[in-house]
């Protein structure tokens, strides 16, 4: 057993911390928010290497958004007939998208423990990401696609009075959500020891999904087995295995989450919060320091539960590469988030085929996305002339750990090094403890008395 997870065994966590998002909010270039913005990052972190889950608040998604959302799932679920809902059956999309029916339960969440043949107390409404047609991929001219990207089973608005504006309101939401997930990214980078911006590139056309959840009354009785044991009527325990996910619930609460010991922690509702967790990418990606964790819902109240997870996912052709200190081994290989997600879904028939839209997926399941526009080229951290750096040559290069090798040879000529450096002097007055503890690297290596020109100069080997 590691140690890092004996460490989360002897935790004595009775609760999820609750994390302020004020700081990526709105973000100023000053000091100040520099330090705001830290501080909240050391927060993430010690959430994500512990409990895997936290609260979020003062998030910058409106309590209003949020309510009529709530709302309009409601609408849908109780206001329209079951005939009318199977028009919108999600086993008629060929990305499983539109409505799912308890009796179905299609979407139950089986654990070895459950009776055989059991299904989740649950129905559901799986919207996921559309190919926009004002968002040009660079790379090809055409609008971004990915074999993640496709149509959704909206409701026929016309016909089903009871869901007008339905469309238009999700999609809201949902815009909110990308862009909420994109600051807590920005979190997650600086808990990393990572740039600020590090994911920013990951996240321009998310492989999201969101999902519609109402969650049947149980009776106590039935939550409990002939044995005594528990019987998990609402959804089995399970990871997510994409990158973070952004859960919105009601005030029936039954959100669980297991900790290291095996106990289960309740996770109730808290007003004006979001639950955010990490998925199994995001574990992978961290090369295990940061923890995906089973949960599981639970509902004996007697009362109708609704819940909106949304499910972010990476850009499909994002390279998915340990971020290790450079000393360290990586536990496992490097792979695209694309090809992770298709996998986990049980989707790889969407990238097999002789047709040339398959054989363009392929490429981006392969990482062959090296060549393109200046600009396409500058956002992966390359020069047009030649091919994206893998991650981990990126994290060599420009410092983004702290306690890492810092003397890369070429540093000087790379503005992100010479930035942070600029940045580290400027703050710190000239004051080389200060300035080597901002930069994550040993003061001893530094003598007394260099000025600027030299230090950087020794900085970048």
């Amino acid at each position: 057993m590691s140690s890092l997870e004996t460490e989360r065994q002897a935790m004595n966590l009775e609760t999820l911390p609750i994390i302020s998002l004020k700081a990526f909010c709105d973000p100023q270039d000053t000091p100040e928010s520099l330090e705001a913005r830290k501080a909240c990052a050391g927060e993430i972190r010690n959430a994500c290497m512990q409990a895997g889950f936290f609260y979020l608040v003062d998030h910058g998604v409106s309590q209003e958004l949020c309510d009529a959302t709530f709302a309009r799932s409601r609408s849908l679920f109780g206001d329209l007939t079951d005939e009318e809902k199977e028009t919108m059956n999600a086993t008629e999309n060929r990305l499983f998208r539109g409505f799912i029916s308890e009796k179905c339960g299609a979407h139950t969440c089986s654990t070895p423990t459950a009776p055989q043949g059991h299904k989740d107390r649950k129905e559901s409404y799986t919207i996921g990401a559309e190919v926009d047609a004002s968002e040009i991929d660079q790379q090809t001219g055409q609008p971004y696609s990915s074999p993640m990207h496709g149509p959704n089973s909206w409701p026929d608005e016309e016909k089903l009075q009871a869901v007008q504006g339905y469309q238009e309101g999700m999609k809201t939401y949902w815009n909110e959500c990308t862009f909420l997930a994109r600051r807590i990214a920005r979190g997650l980078a600086m808990s990393l020891n990572l740039d600020e911006t590090f994911f920013d590139g990951c996240l321009k056309h998310p492989a999201a999904n969101m999902v519609l959840l109402r969650y049947s009354p149980v009776p106590p009785a039935e939550t409990v087995g002939e044995g005594g044991e528990a019987v998990v009527t609402g959804c089995g325990e399970h990871t997510d295995c994409g990158f973070l996910t952004i859960l919105a619930q009601d005030d029936v609460g039954g959100l669980q989450v297991k900790h290291a010991d095996g106990r289960w922690i309740d996770a109730p509702y808290l007003p004006g919060s979001f639950v955010i967790n990490l998925g199994d990418m995001a574990q992978r990606w961290s090369n295990d320091l940061y923890k995906s964790t089973w949960h599981r819902v639970q509902n004996p109240t007697g009362r109708e539960r609704f819940s909106i997870p949304f499910f972010c996912n990476c850009d499909f052709e994002t390279v998915v590469e340990g971020i290790t200190n450079p000393d360290d081994s990586c536990k496992y290989e490097k792979i695209t988030a694309g090809e992770y997600i298709l996998k986990r879904l049980d989707l790889m028939r969407l990238v097999e085929g002789d047709g040339e839209e398959a054989g363009q997926w392929r490429k981006m399941l392969g990482a062959e996305k090296t060549e393109g526009t200046p600009e396409v080229m500058a956002s992966m951290g390359a020069t047009p002339s030649g091919s994206a750096p893998s991650q981990k040559e990126l994290v060599k290069k420009r410092v983004f750990l702290k306690g890492t090798e810092t003397k890369t040879g070429d540093g000087a000529t790379d503005p992100k090094v010479k930035e942070m450096f600029e940045k580290a002097w400027d703050e710190n007055a000239g004051d080389k403890a200060k300035i080597c503890a901002a930069l994550g690297i040993d003061d001893k290596d530094f003598t007394d008395g260099l000025d600027k020109a030299e230090f950087l100069r020794k900085f970048c080997g």
